[in-house]
Order: C-alpha cells, then structure tokens, then sequence
C-alpha cells in the first residue's frame, strides 16, 4: 500500500502486506504465520496481530489502538511514532523485539514514547556480534519502565539487564 488507504485486510500464513510511504493499513488483522511491514511514514492503525503473527515497523507510524497478542511480535528495525491518543496493548507472552542490527549509536530512539505499550510483553533487544560499540536510545517515555530486557547476539549467550539492577 503506497499512497493508498486499505482497510478490514487480513493477512494469513505466507502473506505479506507492505504499507509504504503515505499508504495506511486500517483495521488489519494479522494472522499466524502472516506479516505487515510498516515502512518510511506508513501508517497501520487498529491492527491486530493475532498468535504466530508479526508487525515489523521502520520509521512507521502506529495510530488507534493496536493488538499484539500473546506469540505474536512486534518488531522494531527503525523508529516506531506512536501517535498521540494511540495505544500498543501488548499481551502477556508477547514479544516486543528491538532490532538494532541496523542501527548505529546516537540514532533516534526506536520508540517515540514506551508508555504508550500497555501490558507485559517480552522485550527483546538483537545486535550483532560486529555491532558498533556506543550509546543506543531504545524509546523515549520510559522513566516508568520497571521491566527487563533480553539482548540477543548471533552466537552468544542470551543476557538479561533489570532496569534498576545494580
């Protein structure tokens, strides 16, 4: 979807929906197995993404409210705006999955405002191996997070880090 509006889609096993510059996706469902991109000022809104479902967003914007259930992902490989008034209600089991693979230090934070994601998700963060050492802002809005965060690195040991763990 480039410069369109789709709405009621429902995306199942194999499929793919890419909503690209100034194209926005309404009422999207996503079911397991399925994908939506949300790329270069897309826009989803009321999406959906039932069990085994994922949304991928880079430098996307995600209005109304928006369901990641539990199996599901959401996958964050550039900025994600979560405009004002929008919720992410983010399930227990689900996972949010910071991808920085593609990001060097002092990028723009990867979620405008994380208190905008309701629940208890999974977080996850992914670099590499040859990432490159400095600073990475993960979101703004996050002075009330109390959760922890998972880093996977291609051929390492998982580490956890708790947010107030000395």
């Amino acid at each position: 979807v480039k410069e369109m509006f789709a709405s009621g889609v429902i995306v199942n096993a194999g499929g793919v929906l890419n909503v690209l510059d100034s194209g926005t996706a309404d009422k999207t469902t996503v079911n397991s197995a399925g994908r939506i991109f949300v790329c270069s000022g897309g826009v989803a809104e009321d999406t959906a993404v039932n069990r085994g479902g994922t949304l991928c967003v880079s430098n996307g914007i995600l209005k109304g409210t928006n369901e990641i259930a539990p199996s599901a992902t959401l996958t964050l490989t550039g900025p994600m705006t979560i405009a004002d008034g929008a919720v992410v209600n983010a399930y227990n089991g689900s996972v949010i999955d910071f991808d920085l693979t593609a990001f060097a230090p002092d990028d723009a934070p990867l979620v405008n405002d994380l208190s905008r994601i309701k629940g208890v998700p999974s977080y996850i963060v992914t670099v590499t191996a040859e990432q490159e050492k400095g600073g990475y802002i993960l979101a703004g809005g996050a002075s009330d997070f109390t959760g922890s965060l998972t880093v996977q690195c291609a051929g390492a040991t998982d580490i956890t880090l708790t947010v107030g763990d000395a």
